[in-house]
């Protein structure tokens, strides 16, 4: 450009660049040069809708909160299945299970099955929350197959000889006869010298 030099002085910040575009003029005689500075919203725009977006999160977040601490899910109905020693009601008292409690706040499934499992009669526990308002029990009970006498009482037992219960009152299930126990405790199988027999 006829040995004019021209001098391009640094902007004090570099990001004004990343915002701004620059407009080149050049007249007839091809001398002059201008600059025309043209902003861009284009990054405030994108900040917007990054700020819409987390509010639209946080709206869906308290939303299903709130939805899930509501009346809806409060329980109102307790069904058990799979017992055949206890009763329906049995199994609801031994549980601890209560209506009016949230469904997947309040209720306290662990300690549910601790209550049950704590039982001999019961070889598994487990729980349903069935949408909206029901809480499922499902037990699977040891069988009572066989009793013994121990000094006045009856001692009851599986098929595995685990002692399920101790009663006065005759039970009227086979007698074992003849065995000399080491070891009976509830929920534990017994030991006794002719374990072979008792295992047949």
């Amino acid at each position: 450009m006829d040995g004019q030099e021209i001098e391009f002085k640094e902007q004090d910040q570099e990001l004004e660049f990343e915002d701004t575009d620059l407009e080149i003029h050049i007249d007839e005689s091809g001398n002059e040069i201008q600059f025309k500075e043209i902003k861009r919203q284009k990054k405030k725009r994108r900040k917007k809708h990054y700020l819409i977006r987390f509010l639209i999160f946080i709206a869906v977040v308290a939303g299903a909160v709130c939805l899930l601490l509501s009346p809806i899910f409060d329980i109102k109905d307790i069904q058990v299945e799979g017992n055949h020693y206890f009763t329906d009601e049995e199994v609801i008292n031994m549980s601890g299970a209560v209506t009016g409690v949230n469904l997947f706040v309040e209720l306290e499934g662990d300690k549910i099955e601790e209550r049950l499992l704590a039982n001999p009669y019961f070889g598994k526990v487990t729980l349903e929350r069935k949408i909206p308002s029901t809480l499922k029990i499902t037990v699977i009970e040891r069988e009572q197959v066989a009793m013994l006498l121990y000094g006045n009482k009856f001692v009851v037992i599986d098929v595995e000889g685990r002692v399920l219960r101790m009663t006065e009152v005759n039970p009227k299930l086979t007698i074992l006869q003849g065995l000399t126990i080491s070891k009976m405790d509830p929920g534990e199988k017994i030991q006794c010298e002719e374990e072979q027999a008792l295992n047949t």
